[in-house]
């Protein structure tokens, strides 16, 4: 039964996608075009929709302080509209030697986004005095481009800001409820992804096959990939799944090989539990840091 479900549901897309038009979905002359005073047809051209950009998730660029390369992360998660983050720089080494405080996330303030452009601010501390650091970029895709200001010792600095956005394995451990569609109706299953310092692993929970173990899973492109085998022998097939996780949400597609036809059938979930992870480093600038890149 599972099979004739999941085959359903790859062929249902493909089926509607290539159904010929009927008079209910056929679109007429007075559908698409709009008839002017004179009687004349005259197609309406609608306004160009300006697309909301997808700020969702976690961002990731470099930076030298004083010979010493850093990695800089920006979690963002909410609503476009409701935007809350965390700011954390993490030492390609030398953390265990810094102090505690040094060593946690700093939430950043003032979050807006208006269209594709990004800002927000991020106060630190160094010897006892708050400085504050301004970002502002434009989102394009999977990547941010803009500049950062601060004031740093009583002298205003602008620096470049190019930020790409990955997906890390905190980013995707944790348990995970996914639905997708099908004729019969909506299907839900769940999986969890175990992360083990940086090495991910999972379990497929299955209501006809009960727990089964993930395969080759995997982060590439900003996204997670991971794949599943069902069944024994001439019953058995292995679908993979290509998720781009955002923040607590996730969406996708499974890629399915029938007889050597490729189906898909996409899916949407959601974090049922997150793991605890530990604060991996933010550090503040000494007076030897280069500050010719973004902090």
């Amino acid at each position: 039964m599972a099979v004739a479900l999941w085959l359903a549901a790859a062929t249902s897309a493909q089926e509607e996608s290539t159904a010929p038009a009927t008079e209910s979905t056929r679109q007429t002359p007075a559908q698409s075009t709009d008839s002017s005073a004179d009687g004349e047809t005259a197609a309406v051209d609608a306004p160009a929709k300006s697309e909301q950009a997808d700020p969702i998730g976690t961002w990731m660029w470099t930076r030298d302080f004083g010979g010493n390369r850093s990695s800089m992360y920006l979690r963002l998660a909410g609503t476009p509209a409701k935007l809350t983050g965390t700011y954390q720089m993490v030492p390609d080494n030398g953390a265990e030697n810094m102090p505690a405080e040094m060593l946690r996330p700093v939430p950043i303030r003032d979050v807006v986004l208006k269209g594709d452009v990004l800002t927000f601010q991020v106060v630190r501390s160094f010897r006892d005095n708050e400085f504050a650091v301004d970002f502002s970029g434009k989102i394009k895709g999977d990547e941010i481009a803009g500049q950062v200001e601060m004031d740093f010792g009583g002298e205003a600095r602008e620096f470049p800001w190019n930020a790409k956005r990955v997906v890390a394995a905190e980013d995707v451990a944790g348990r995970w409820s996914v639905k997708f569609e099908t004729p019969q109706g909506s299907m839900e299953s769940s999986f969890t992804i175990n992360n083990e310092d940086g090495k991910l692993s999972g379990t497929y929970h299955s209501q006809y096959f009960g727990d089964v173990p993930m395969q080759d899973v995997a982060l590439k492109d900003a996204g997670l990939t991971f794949g599943i085998t069902f069944g024994e022998g001439d019953r058995q097939f292995s679908p993979t799944y290509e998720a781009k996780p955002r923040g607590d949400e996730i969406t996708g597609v499974i890629h399915m090989d029938f007889g050597g036809e490729q189906r898909e059938t996409p899916f949407t979930g959601k974090r049922l539990e997150s793991p605890k992870q530990p604060a991996t480093g933010d550090a503040a600038p000494t007076e030897e840091d280069d500050t010719s890149g973004a902090p």
